[in-house]
């Protein structure tokens, strides 16, 4: 499963290849890529639980990207495990992860 906000990061780096060879593969592989995956929404509850994340990243005095909050809400709102290489996730509480 991917959150749609990974399918927006997706697709914004495959816009900004530089080369157009390389924007077309990467733009394929994409739509490849989404073929076999669920993508998953934002709800009314990920917008409550995103905002419960950032308000206790800033009682923290952390800042963790918005579209990484999206991410990790969308993750806990579905019960999911979140498999990332940014070690700024586990400064969110009760969140299921594992480094990948």
């Amino acid at each position: 499963m991917l959150n749609v906000v990974i399918v927006g990061e997706l697709y914004y780096g495959a816009y900004s290849s530089r080369h157009e060879e390389f924007r077309s593969k990467n733009l394929q592989q994409i739509a490849t890529l989404l073929e076999t995956l669920e993508v998953l929404a934002p709800t009314v509850t990920t917008g409550r639980v995103y905002a419960q994340m950032k308000a206790t990243q800033k009682r923290l005095g952390k800042k963790l990207p918005d579209n990484d909050l999206w991410t990790a809400a969308t993750a806990q709102e579905h019960g999911l495990v979140l498999a990332h290489r940014d070690k700024h996730f586990e400064t969110v509480e009760g969140l299921q992860q594992e480094w990948w």
